[in-house]
């Protein structure tokens, strides 16, 4: 299978230096495009181009060499027809590679995630690292957003369990200071959270837990 593969790859340089030695005659040829035959060869090598683009991504797995096939292809002397064909797939391509590097920027994020959160320093070094990795991704779509909230949303509940359990522990312990600084420290938290860009549930949701930590704290 190996050598299958190689021997592929082999052949499909091949094919694309071939198709490289005619890129001169084909600019040669575009001063004759106006003859229907002369266009035709001029399209059908386009569209070779193409071809090899989509399979360079298809069964190579080779984003650089398809992105670069497409790129030249674009700027081949088509016509109209061919050159918006070929203008989806370069649309299509792009799209794919920003998903696949969203992809990668997102790895270290939801590996975080599957960790945990065991206590309020992990909450805090949690926070950090979300805003690091979040601050990496240029395109703020939605699943972005969705990444972010997911981000804001186990962090959050895991300052309530902790809030909740210091209070309910206070009546029996008496250990003002725990509580204080508990307290203290998870308001802090909490009021970092709305930093990050959320969807409108997990941001109201913030704000009203928000409320009601501050004002517990206040009362104390």
């Amino acid at each position: 299978e190996n050598v299958l593969s190689q021997k592929k790859t082999q052949d499909f340089k091949k094919n694309i230096n071939a198709l490289k030695q005619l890129e001169t005659l084909i600019h040669e040829l575009a001063e004759y495009s106006e003859n229907y035959k002369v266009q035709s060869i001029i399209n059908e090598y386009a569209e070779e181009v193409r071809k090899c683009s989509i399979f360079a991504y298809n069964e190579m797995d080779d984003v650089n060499v398809a992105k670069e096939l497409i790129e030249y292809a674009i700027e081949l002397p088509m016509s109209s027809q061919v050159k918006d064909d070929i203008e989806k797939n370069r649309i299509q391509l792009k799209n794919v590679i920003q998903e696949r590097e969203n992809e990668n920027l997102y790895t270290t994020i939801f590996n975080h995630l599957k960790t945990g959160i065991s206590s309020l320093s992990d909450a805090e070094k949690s926070v950090s690292l979300y805003k690091r990795e979040l601050a990496k991704i240029q395109n703020k779509d939605a699943a972005y957003i969705q990444t972010s909230s997911i981000c804001v949303n186990v962090v959050l509940e895991y300052l309530i369990d902790v809030f909740n359990q210091v209070r309910e522990e206070y009546p029996s312990n008496k250990d003002f200071n725990k509580l204080y600084t508990t307290a203290k420290k998870v308001k802090d938290i909490t009021q970092s959270l709305k930093k990050f860009t959320v969807e409108p549930k997990m941001a109201e949701r913030l704000n009203k837990n928000l409320m009601t930590i501050n004002s517990e704290y206040n009362s104390i």
